[in-house]
């Protein structure tokens, strides 16, 4: 230990403290919360007060240390009166740390590494709830997206549904591809009348018009209810029994 600096390594901590809040403050603008970050910069004066009788009296610094222990592991009600508890106890260590580490190196740089650790925590809180933020904000614009895709074909599904209905003969379709082979001309006359969402070319719209109502079939539920009424239905096979025979004895 005879080669360390105290003064060098305090530098370097308070260049990484600085760094720190300036991440924090940022994070904080980021995901929109209003939060005071006054105590940390040293001009609060109620941490200024709280410092002072801190230093001045051994009772009110383990009153201190309890109500800390107490408030870090207590939940508060929000996630952002969690980040504000923590960015309070953070300004406290780290102005405590400044004045005790001239008579007592060990208790101050104790105090000064608690005061980073804290902001750490909250930027740790802040950064996940920016990405739980943008994580919401995907799945809304994806589900819009979905939806608004589901509205264009809307009119083309309701075209199936229908002629299904109402071309089925009256044993019903034998099997899929003959309800869709039956339809096609129907389907084909009225995507030239009102379009095919997404596309201009019919040469594109009619080579995927069938697997795309195979995958409505399967996953549109109106669709899918529509082949299931009137498309004849497999009869199972019974699976055969295996005798057993008794015997008297």
């Amino acid at each position: 230990m005879d080669d360390f600096n105290l003064n060098f390594f305090i530098e370097e901590l308070k260049a990484s403290f600085n760094n720190k809040k300036g991440r924090l403050i940022f994070d904080l603008h980021v995901v929109g919360w209003v939060t005071d970050i006054t105590g940390l910069n040293g001009d609060d004066p109620d941490i200024g007060e709280i410092v002072d009788s801190i230093v001045q009296s051994a009772e009110k610094r383990r009153e201190f240390e309890q109500k800390q222990d107490w408030m870090l592991r207590e939940e508060a009600d929000t996630i952002q009166e969690s980040v504000n508890e923590r960015i309070f106890l953070s300004a406290i260590n780290w102005y405590l740390g400044l004045r005790l580490v001239a008579s007592d190196w060990r208790d101050g740089m104790r105090l000064l590494l608690k005061s980073t650790e804290l902001l750490d925590m909250c930027r740790g809180i802040v950064e996940y709830e920016i990405w739980r933020q943008v994580d919401v904000s995907k799945k809304e614009q994806a589900s819009h997206g979905g939806k608004a895709k589901a509205a264009r074909y809307a009119p083309l599904k309701t075209e199936v549904i229908r002629l299904l209905q109402d071309k089925q003969p009256e044993e019903g379709w034998k099997n899929k591809i003959a309800a869709l082979k039956a339809i096609d001309e129907d389907i084909r006359a009225f995507i030239e009348q009102n379009g095919f969402p997404g596309t201009s070319e019919s040469s594109d719209v009619y080579a995927r018009f069938p697997r795309l109502i195979d995958d409505w079939s399967r996953n549109d539920t109106n669709v899918k209810a529509a082949f299931a009424t009137t498309v004849k239905q497999k009869k199972e096979k019974r699976p055969e029994r295996r005798r057993v025979v008794l015997f008297n004895g």
